[in-house]
């Protein structure tokens, strides 16, 4: 199973955004399940407040994790740094709003699904540029 697909089954077992991606990389961050999804439980609905889209803060949780297993520098890492500026960047320009409010208000329909495919997507592409 792909990353993708694993990201829309947990969302399909009621995850919330932010688990949803973080769990999809749980073979590079190490973690098991339960602690990945404590870790993000308050990350969803953009941190219970509409604020950054949980897809995108799974993802960028996330990050820290992979560098870190692959043996490489995490404090004050510009790599880390410089993964999530790209990631924050490509997908505020594919999706067109950072915030979990602003994309919801901005479609008809809640397109979590979407958002959470495209979030892994994303870090997926910047982790292969990276070489992780």
């Amino acid at each position: 199973m792909d990353r993708k697909e694993l990201a829309a089954q947990c969302r399909a077992q009621n995850y919330n955004c932010a688990q949803s991606v973080f769990c999809a990389f749980e073979d590079l961050t190490g973690l098991d399940r339960e602690t990945s999804l404590a870790i993000c439980e308050g990350l969803g609905g953009g941190f219970r407040c509409g604020e950054i889209c949980g897809a995108a803060s799974g993802a960028v949780a996330a990050i820290g994790l992979i560098v870190k297993n692959k043996g490489l520098p995490v404090l004050k890492s510009e790599l880390v740094k410089d993964m999530t500026n790209e990631f924050t960047k490509r997908f505020t320009e594919k999706e067109g709003h950072l915030t979990c409010r602003d994309l919801l208000a901005s479609s008809e329909v809640k397109l979590c699904g979407k958002y959470i495919a495209d979030a892994v997507e994303i870090l997926e592409s910047i982790l292969e540029e990276n070489g992780i």
